[in-house]
């Protein structure tokens, strides 16, 4: 017996027709054109068809209960010959109205009608509803469904539709943009909307923040990017130190590599910016170089703000050394356990801090300079040593001027 009719199934898109596939079963439904699923269809036992109504209230899950009933179908009757003028109720089959054929009656209903909805089949949709009050004038739902779709409801009733979009063109083929996504996408600054810029989130990155600091970062190897920020406090302050109102603020970059000379490669640069940045190129690969911003006076005297960190720059190549070096290790032998040195006092200070501070002035090579002087250099040491982090700063030692005080044991 066969299962859907011919004629009912070519009113429905390919969508439609492979989910009724996937929904009786037929393997292979998803790669068979559209004649081959109505063959398939056709020939369906019609057991299998009538369970499609149960299929499709899972599929679209929003009937009401009792919308769906599947009765069974008596076996066709030729139709009459189709004359002018009413059918004749004798030449009807018992079990098919005049609204339509067995077929049709049996799945024509909500269901299928919110199936091509969602497909985006308004005009099937609405024109199966027309049919359905055709042979029920007191089918409720349809009607109301019928008066949603034609514009009888208030907009915020009625049933949104999406109509199919139109397939993806490249851009630029037909002399035309392509079509624009506007969420989720970025959008250049450019085409951004235009904003107060008074809003926190939205403000640009200010040049300065009012501290001393700087920064000296290995772009390549043979270039450095360097950044810095001074206040003008610190800038008058070095100036009333340099005796010079028209001192420069310069950048001093000194290099260290295998070919340097003594002391390293000097570079100055002046700039006019309290807060600023700047490349240096054309340096030698492979070496180790330190920034220092500060104020050259006019007797080229440089009295530097802050420095920065050591910065290496990688070699350019290979090195050019290839000589092989062999070591020869002994085997371990007895393990000695190391003897702790004693801890012995070769002098102390005596006298009050003052004469405490001579001395050790004297002693680095500072005795004949001012006492004022010697107390800025033994600052600036201390300082230097806390920057650096490495052994030696003496916290206790008189002469300072922020000792740090030490814990007793």
């Amino acid at each position: 017996m066969p299962g859907f009719p011919e004629r009912f199934l070519a009113k429905l898109p390919l969508s439609v027709l492979r989910a009724v596939a996937r929904r009786m079963g037929i393997e292979g439904g998803d790669d068979l054109d559209r004649e081959a699923l109505i063959e398939r269809l056709t020939s369906a036992p019609i057991q299998r068809a009538a369970s499609f109504g149960r299929s499709l209230r899972r599929l679209v899950g929003r009937l009401p209960g009792g919308v769906l009933r599947t009765t069974a179908m008596p076996a066709p009757t030729p139709a009459a010959p189709r004359r002018d003028g009413p059918a004749d109720p004798a030449t009807t089959a018992p079990g098919t109205p005049a609204g339509g054929s067995a077929g049709e009656l049996q799945f024509e209903t909500m269901s299928m009608v919110e199936l091509l909805l969602r497909q985006g089949h308004v005009e099937e949709a609405r024109a199966m509803l027309r049919r359905i009050v055709e042979r029920d004038p007191g089918h409720a739902a349809a009607r109301r469904r019928l008066d949603e779709i034609q514009g009888g409801l208030p907009r915020s009733a009625q049933l949104v539709t999406r109509e199919a979009p139109e397939p993806p063109r490249a851009p630029g083929a037909t002399g035309e943009r392509a079509p624009r996504v506007d969420e989720p996408v970025f959008r250049p600054f450019a085409e951004r909307p235009a904003v107060s810029l008074d809003m926190p989130d939205l403000e640009q990155p200010p040049l300065g923040y009012g501290r001393i600091y700087a920064g000296l970062l290995h772009v390549e190897p043979t270039t450095l990017y360097a950044y810095w920020e001074v206040t003008p406090e610190a800038v008058a302050a070095v100036r009333r130190r340099l005796g010079d109102p028209d001192a420069r603020l310069t950048l001093r970059l000194v290099s260290h590599h295998v070919e340097a000379r003594t002391g390293g490669i000097v570079r100055d640069v002046e700039v006019e910016d309290l807060a600023g940045e700047y490349f240096f190129v054309g340096l030698k690969p492979g070496g180790r170089h330190r920034l220092a911003v500060g104020l050259r006076s006019r007797s080229d005297l440089f009295e530097p703000v802050c420095h920065t960190g050591l910065a290496a720059t990688a070699p350019a190549g290979p090195s050019a050394d290839t000589r092989e070096i062999w070591l020869e290790v002994e085997p371990p032998g007895r393990e000695v356990k190391p003897v702790p040195q004693p801890i012995r006092i070769l002098a102390r200070t005596t006298g009050s801090p003052g004469e405490a501070l001579r001395t050790r002035a004297h002693r680095l090579g500072l005795g004949d300079l001012p006492e004022q002087a010697r107390q800025r250099i033994l600052d600036r040491l201390h300082t230097l040593l806390e920057t650096l982090g490495r052994p030696g700063a003496l916290p206790t030692s008189p002469g300072m001027t922020q000792p740090e005080p030490v814990t007793r044991r």
